[in-house]
């Protein structure tokens, strides 16, 4: 009779265990992608701000909508994960085009500032 409730208590333990490390887990996916996300966005908000200062009118006009859309779901905390993943999966299509558009543009701004920090150091 001891044994068997001993095996009873260790069963119970392992499935509230189990429980527990499906919420952790869902928690974690949940909190590592709102963080992906937000990164993503900021990684585009930064680099539209690159193109408003070194970009031609047209760029200038690209990087503001960008800008736009970043700032407008600034503060959009996804509340279930498919929200996420269709958040997620916007920002990451929309980054190889934004950076393809205009890659020329950065390559030319970080050359000249590191052409910049080449004469600073030698005056």
């Amino acid at each position: 009779m001891l044994l068997s409730g001993r095996l009873k208590v260790e069963k119970n333990i392992e499935i509230r265990s189990l429980e527990e490390a499906s919420y952790q887990v869902a928690y974690h996916i949940s909190y590592a992608g709102t963080l992906a996300t937000l990164m993503l966005r900021c990684w585009r908000l930064i680099l539209g701000l690159i193109l408003l200062i070194t970009g031609t009118v047209e760029d200038k006009l690209k990087a503001a909508g960008s800008i736009k859309v970043v700032l407008a779901f600034a503060f959009l905390v996804p509340s279930r994960t498919s929200t996420l993943l269709v958040w997620l999966t916007y920002e990451v299509a929309a980054l190889p085009r934004f950076l393809s558009t205009n890659f020329s543009n950065h390559a030319i701004f970080f050359s000249r500032l590191a052409d910049r920090s080449k004469i600073e150091q030698f005056t």
